[in-house]
Order: structure tokens, then C-alpha cells, then sequence
């Protein structure tokens, strides 16, 4: 959802719900408080502006987004009106209808008693039709730098037209550029050029797409084309960062907010479905150190009402699950089979520009400019992406899951797009294979990309582990790139040894050498590298002065819990370090307090930044497109376009300056509309004592572009509703991609996803009414819960389960069955 997760590379696994003893706000809680917590602070209320997690957190539950997705899997409206589709039933599932049969035009009638309050829960107006439009009107406009612009511009006709002709206006006017010029423009260009219509009379919102994008419904379950009040149009408030400023459309309001304390959302009166609320009070406390004994223990104390035992509280584990494969028969134990938490892929980042290159301090710059040039070598890339053990770490969450004797974690993903992306081809692995997340019997995602990687001849002839079938590790070597060698809960890339003791002694195998060799080969060809690790003797023999300190390879850190997942972590580190030869020492670095700590990230202090991502929306682009030089994760962790781009061009001689160095060749723009190096001799002028390395820094580059236009390509050629043949080709498109851009180029390295294939939580929450889909936030609302003042028994959560999974057929057979809630009430 463009679901940020700033947790970086040590993301808590211990449990979602977890809190700290301190009670503030309220004194006292009403009837049917549901306790919980946070580990991240809410920075932005405004949802057409952010794409963060940890303000989505929140404002799913604060702020109605046009549908949501029940607990059946079955889309239903939430602002829109359930009356939009007269046609809806078994053979047309969306709430849109079409007009004119046009299946790129999706109209929606919105419910007349949606409604803005303010936080004391005081009723302020009706939301009208155009506070969609003020959406439009915010995201598109460039001054308010909108974290989901690319939602629109990706999906909406004449978004992106709009937005970059607003954009030439504003720096052709500069200083003198006013309200009333933006105004005219609006008046003059949103209703004729962008896709979006409202209708006062008729209270319907029409959304005109570039083209037939069958997922855009999905879209709708998020924030992206949310309305917002015109009093978030006012660039000089401080409406966006405080709570008593803004307005709120969704099920509850925050009526009290103390920062790195406790937040409370109170059941709002005013809301549209408000019969679907059954929860008065979500109350939120501050987690800063925590593991997953102390979560345990703040819900026997009473300060929890839920939370998921963790085998990293052994004790906790024992006495409420046991053994896994038959868990015990506790009060109030739910067994979950599917999460969103599949869908959740968190990968690692390099920094490629590090904000120390700018700083005065010329120590802090040598070195970034040290680590930027280290980072561009391509061999510097696959030896983290070998040598990194991701199971010692991974394992701490996931041992009594993985199976004796299995060495690999069942945490493992190898692949951006999860598995559980399928097209409609028939898969070629068998249905219900037990490893893997795809169970439909149809293609997904993962075999597109081994599919891919077989074509590859220098991906082919690199060096790879071995991955064994058996889980005991007794089986027989799979085939490179085949399905079984990619799918979660394996690892096709570590080359090292799983034996700690060797580890520890920095004991390495041969494929490890040859991958140190590669490195330290190109290490030695760059005059400056060379010059400061003092490398000697002849290739294959390479080896570097252990006289010379290591570079620090920083990772900023949240605030040390001294937590099992702390100390598997730093050990991973701390292996990797011990690698002979190796130039890098990976440092953990923890904040006092959760700002500090986004303080950095934000300011791109970081070299090394691990992040989770979760779909907006149904459709692999969703994950792909954050790769992009410009988008999210650049913007936020890579930084590829402060290396190699510049938005201003001398107006006399049409030169950029990059790094600080004058570049000429740039007289034309490329796909993304951005002024960029155009040819390799352009970096020569950088090249000493400057950040860039001769060829690593042009093949990054390039690699780069090649990225971006074969996934631009794809998205825009390879969409239709003939899902068959069309989507067969868009994930080939997508998966040759990734492949080249993390197989080939390995621009960024996979990491895990959170989910084990099961999960337990123990909750005076009934289990089976929430949300699981991963795209969107209806997994995040509290929409439909209800708390019991006693833990259900083993057999009444079996009953509940039962009656759960059969709802879940007959609704997906008919999805006009157990239609019982306000949802499906028209206003």
C-alpha cells in the first residue's frame, strides 16, 4: 500500500500486538476497548499524501476508502454505495458499473450519510463530490510531492499530463507563481484532461483509466483516490501532522495521540456502517523495546487483548501452542493457514549515495564516496547477496516450523513478486505443493521467474548454492532454476557454510573464494579503491592489508531490545565480518528513540536499509514498479537518482550537474522525463576523485534503464481483460525484469517474508472476521471485530472456523449470500 514498513532489516517477528505498561490519554477505557500497540510513530494524517505503513496503520481505521474486502475474501463498499452495479451477482463481482460498456470507465454511486467529524467526534458536513476531486487536486499537484501521485499516473487518463504541465507552469512562473494561477489551471484542466468526473445529483464518482486494467478495483480498498476535505488543500497548515486539525470519514477517530506513548481511536457515531463497529475504543501504546516475552506477559498482566505466541519465548510457546503440527487445545488459540503476511516481501537495499557524500567533513565524505563506489561494483553486490546466512537469523522465528534437520529457514523468499501471484495458465508444479504458497493449481509468479532465469547465460554460469529437495538434506540437488530452487523456505544464494563453528572461524568455501577473488580483482582496477585497501599480489591470489580498517557498512536500528532476534541478528553480522578478504564491516547502529532513527533513514545516512512491501492493489506492477530510478524505494533507500540524475538543466547550455560535476550530453530526456547521463563518457568527468567507477557505474546505470522501460513496456502493452493470453505475457514481462535486475545485477538482495504457513494468536478477539488479503487496508481495519470478556474454548474457535470456511465457499459461489452486515445497506 505502498506499505512502507520502516523496520529496517530487523523487523520485529515477535508478535504484531505487543505494549508497554504505560496507560495515558483517558483515565478510564469504556466497555469493549481492544489493547494493542505500535512500534512506529503516524508522521502524516493526510491520506493523499501518504504511502507509508506506519501512517496507514492508522488512517485505515480513521479515513473510508471507496471499497474494502471482507473476511470472505468478497469486495464491498464502504463510501460506495452497494446499489452502484445493478448487475452485480455470481457473473460480475464488482460494485462498478460501466457506462457505455466501457470497460476503462468504472462510476460509483457514493453513500449519501458518509460524512466528515473532527477528533471530539462533533459531526462537520456530508462528504460531497468534490472532496473527490480534491484528491485529484492534491496528488497531481507536483508542490505537494505526493507519495501516491504514481497511483494515479499509472492508472488515471491525462494524470500524469496534468501533473507534469502544473509542473512547467510552476518553474516557468518561479517565485511569482500564486494561488490564483494554480486555480486557473485547475479550472481550466482537471474535469477536461484527467479522468475523473463526479455527478452532485446523482453522487457518483467516474474514474476514466488509460486503459482496460481489470485490477483496478482492488485499488479502490486503499487510500490512494480516498476523498479528502478542502482544508487539506491548505499547503501552510499544519493539517497533515496534527490529529486535532484534520477531519474523519472511517469507523473511528483519534482522540488522543501522545507521541512515542499511546494513541486512541474512539468509535465514531457519525460513520456510515457504524452497526459493523463493535469495538468502542482501539487503544495503542508505545512499544520501543520489546521481545516476545514481554508481549506475553503484558497480556496475562491484562494490558494486552491479544497476542501471537513466539517460539523466541520458548516457555510462552510451550504452555499456550506446544507442538506445532498438533497444537494444544488452549483457550482462546486460533490457528491462521494464510496471512497477509505471504504477500509481504522485505528485501535489502544498498545506498549508492550515501548523504555523507555532501558533507563538509572530508573524512565522512571520503569514506561515503568509498562505500558509494564499492557498492557500484557489481561483484561488491553478489558477494553480500552469497554471504549473507539469512537462516542463522531467520531461524530464531521459524525453527520449530522448519522441520529437523532442515538448515534453511521457512522465512526464505527469493523472489520480489510472492508465488501467490498467479495468471490463469495452468502451472506446470504440481497443485498443493507443500513448500510453496501457490496452492490454485494455476502459473505463479515464481515459475515465470525460473522460466526467465534459465534464458540468462551469464546468470546460469555464476556461482549458486545447492538446493537440496529433501528437507533433511539428504535428497538430491534440484535443478538451478527450477521451481523448487526458488520457491520460499530455500536459499539458492548462500555459498558459505552452515556449520557455526566455521563461520565463526571464518572458514570459507571455494565459491566463496572465487566470489572474493571476482570482488577484490575489480577492487584492484580502480586506482582509489586499490590505493586505500593496499591490495597485493596476482589474480587469483588477491588479498587485502589487514593493516587497513574495514569500511562500516551502517544499518540504522530502531532502540535495542536486547531481544533474540538482536542477537541472531548481530551473529549473522558478525559472520559475515570474520570473511577473510572481506572490505566491509556491516555496524548496527540503534537510536534512542524511534525519530532519531527515522530521522536518518530519512536523510539517507544509512548504507545498508531493509524494508517490507505489500501491494496496493492485485497485480505484480504493484511490487515492480517501487524498483524504478525516481520511485519509493529509490527515493527512500537506493538513491540511484541522486547518482545519476539532475532536474535542472542550464536554460543557456542545456548542462546538468551531477554530483556537482558538469554534464553536457543531456539535451534530451528519457522515459521517466528526467534529464540523465546519456552516455558513459559523461561519467569520465566524475569519474576521480569523484563517486563514479569506470564501466560499474555505466553497466549500473544502464541496468537500471533497462529495468525501468521493460517493466514501463509490459504494463502498458501487456493489460486486457482476455486475462488468459495477456497475463500470461505481462508476468513473463515482469519476471524477465527482476530477474535481470536481482539475478544478474543484484541491485538489491531478498531477504524473507513474514509468515511461516501458520500462525497462532491468542485473543479476546473472535477469530475468522478480519480481513486476510494482502493488498489494500482492509487487513488493517478493525471493521466487523468483537471482543468476548472470556477467552473462547478450543471447541467454539473449531465451530467458528467450520462455519468461517464454509461462508467462504458459498460467498464465492454466491456472492449475494450472507449478506447480513450494514455493508450491503443502501443509504
Amino acid at each position: 500500500m505502498r506499505k512502507l514498513m520502516s523496520s529496517l532489516l530487523a523487523i520485529s517477528l515477535v508478535s504484531t500486538s505487543s505494549a508497554s505498561l504505560v496507560a495515558c490519554g483517558k483515565a478510564k477505557d469504556p466497555a469493549k476497548t481492544f489493547k494493542t500497540a505500535y512500534t512506529a510513530e503516524i508522521s502524516n494524517w493526510n491520506t493523499a499524501y501518504s504511502a507509508s505503513g506506519e501512517d496507514s496503520q492508522f488512517t485505515a481505521s480513521t479515513n473510508a476508502t471507496l471499497l474494502g474486502i471482507d473476511s470472505y475474501g468478497r469486495t464491498y463498499g464502504d463510501l460506495v454505495d452497494p446499489s452502484s452495479n445493478p448487475n452485480y451477482g455470481s457473473s460480475d463481482k464488482s460494485l462498478a458499473s460501466h457506462p457505455g460498456s466501457d470497460k476503462k470507465v468504472y462510476q460509483y454511486k457514493i453513500r449519501s450519510n458518509a460524512t466528515w467529524s473532527n477528533f471530539k467526534g462533533k459531526l462537520v458536513r456530508n462528504i460531497e463530490m468534490n472532496d473527490f476531486l480534491n484528491t485529484a487536486r492534491y496528488v497531481l499537484n507536483p508542490q505537494n510531492g505526493s507519495a501516491v501521485y504514481s497511483l494515479w499516473a499509472s492508472f488515471i487518463k491525462g494524470a500524469e499530463e496534468y501533473h507534469d504541465g502544473l509542473k512547467d507552469l510552476i518553474e516557468e512562473k518561479g517565485d511569482s507563481f500564486s494561488d490564483e494561477d494554480l486555480k486557473k489551471y485547475e479550472d481550466d484542466n482537471l474535469l477536461k484532461k484527467v479522468g475523473i468526473a463526479v455527478n452532485d445529483t446523482d453522487r457518483t464518482v467516474t474514474y476514466t483509466l488509460q486503459r482496460d486494467m481489470p485490477y483496478f478495483e482492488s485499488l479502490l480498498t486503499y487510500h490512494a483516490f480516498s476523498p479528502i476535505p478542502v482544508e487539506m488543500l491548505d499547503i501552510n497548515s499544519n493539517i497533515n501532522t496534527d490529529y486535532t486539525k484534520g477531519l474523519y470519514s472511517g469507523e473511528y477517530i483519534p482522540t488522543s495521540h501522545v507521541k512515542e506513548s499511546s494513541l486512541i481511536l474512539d468509535k465514531n457515531q457519525n460513520y456510515h456502517l457504524k452497526d459493523d463497529v463493535h469495538v468502542n475504543r482501539i487503544r495503542y501504546t508505545f512499544l520501543g523495546k520489546s521481545d516476545a516475552t514481554t508481549t506475553r506477559k503484558l497480556f496475562e498482566g491484562g494490558s494486552l487483548s491479544s497476542f501471537g505466541p513466539s517460539q523466541a519465548d520458548e516457555e510462552g510457546f510451550q504452555k499456550y501452542v506446544g507442538d506445532i503440527a498438533n497444537p494444544k487445545a488452549t483457550d482462546g488459540l486460533a490457528m491462521y493457514t494464510t496471512s497477509a503476511g505471504d504477500y509481504s516481501s522485505v528485501i535489502n537495499y544498498f545506498n549508492f549515495f550515501n548523504s555523507d557524500i555532501l558533507n563538509k567533513k572530508i573524512n565522512d565524505k571520503n569514506i561515503a564516496l568509498l562505500k558509494s563506489r564499492l557498492f557500484q561494483l557489481k561483484s561488491v553486490r553478489e558477494f553480500f547477496a552469497k554471504d549473507i546466512n539469512r537462516s542463522y537469523y531467520l531461524k530464531y522465528a521459524t525453527n520449530l516450523y522448519d522441520g529437523a534437520n532442515n538448515k534453511y529457514s521457512n522465512y526464505l523468499r527469493n523472489a520480489y513478486v510472492p508465488d501467490g501471484m498467479h495468471s490463469e495458465e495452468a502451472s506446470q508444479v504440481e497443485a498443493g505443493h507443500s513448500s510453496g504458497m501457490n496452492t490454485s493449481g494455476k502459473k505463479g509468479y515464481v515459475e515465470y521467474l525460473s522460466e526467465q532465469l534459465k534464458t540468462s547465460e551469464s546468470v546460469r554460469s555464476a556461482e549458486w548454492a545447492t538446493v537440496n529437495k529433501a528437507a533433511d538434506g539428504k535428497g538430491s540437488a534440484a535443478e538451478k532454476f527450477s521451481y523448487d530452487w526458488l520457491k520460499d523456505g530455500v536459499d539458492p544464494f548462500y555459498v558459505g557454510s552452515f556449520n557455526e563453528e566455521d563461520m565463526k572461524a571464518g572458514k570459507i568455501t571455494d565459491q566463496q573464494s572465487k566470489l572474493i577473488q571476482a570482488m577484490l580483482k575489480d577492487i584492484n582496477a580502480d586506482t582509489n579503491l586499490k590505493s586505500y585497501f593496499k591490495v597485493s599480489g596476482s589474480d587469483g591470489s588477491l588479498k587485502i592489508d589487514t593493516s587497513v580498517a574495514k569500511l562500516p557498512v551502517n544499518i540504522i536500528m530502531t532502540q535495542q531490545s536486547g531481544s533474540q532476534s538482536e542477537v541472531r541478528l548481530q551473529k549473522m553480522w558478525d559472520y559475515f565480518n570474520a570473511i577473510p578478504n572481506n572490505p566491509f564491516e556491516v555496524k548496527l547502529l540503534y537510536q534512542n528513540s524511534y525519530q532519531d532513527f527515522l530521522s536518518l533513514v530519512r536523510g539517507g545516512y544509512q548504507d545498508f536499509s531493509g524494508s517490507s512491501w505489500s501491494p496496493d492493489y492485485d497485480d505484480p506492477y504493484s511490487y515492480v514498479q517501487t524498483w524504478e530510478t525516481g520511485e519509493i524505494y529509490d527515493q527512500m533507500y537506493m538513491h540511484r537518482g541522486s547518482l545519476f540524475i539532475s532536474n535542472n538543466p542550464d536554460p543557456k547550455t542545456n548542462a546538468v550537474k551531477v554530483n556537482g560535476v558538469n554534464v553536457t550530453n543531456v539535451n534530451q530526456k528519457d522515459e521517466m522525463g528526467e534529464f540523465v547521463i546519456k552516455q558513459e563518457s559523461d561519467l569520465q568527468q566524475a569519474m576521480d576523485p569523484g563517486v563514479f567507477v569506470k564501466g560499474s557505474s555505466w553497466a549500473l546505470l544502464e541496468a537500471s534503464r533497462a529495468y525501468d522501460a521493460g517493466i514501463e513496456k509490459t504494463d502498458k502493452t501487456e493489460t486486457s481483460s482476455d486475462v488468459n493470453a495477456d497475463k500470461d505475457k505481462r508476468y513473463q514481462g515482469f519476471a524477465k525484469a527482476e530477474s535481470s535486475l536481482m539475478y544478474e545485477n543484484y541491485l538489491g538482495l531478498y531477504y524473507y517474508k513474514p509468515f511461516a504457513g501458520k500462525s497462532f494468536t491468542v485473543s479476546y478477539n473472535v477469530p475468522f472476521v478480519q480481513s486476510k488479503v494482502a493488498y489494500g487496508l482492509s487487513a488493517n481495519k478493525f471493521i466487523n471485530f468483537k471482543l468476548v470478556d472470556k477467552l473462547l474454548t478450543h471447541e467454539e474457535i473449531e465451530y467458528l472456523r467450520n462455519e468461517w470456511e464454509t461462508f467462504t465457499k458459498e460467498v464465492s459461489a454466491n456472492p449475494k449470500s450472507h449478506q447480513d452486515t450494514a455493508a450491503w445497506k443502501s443509504s
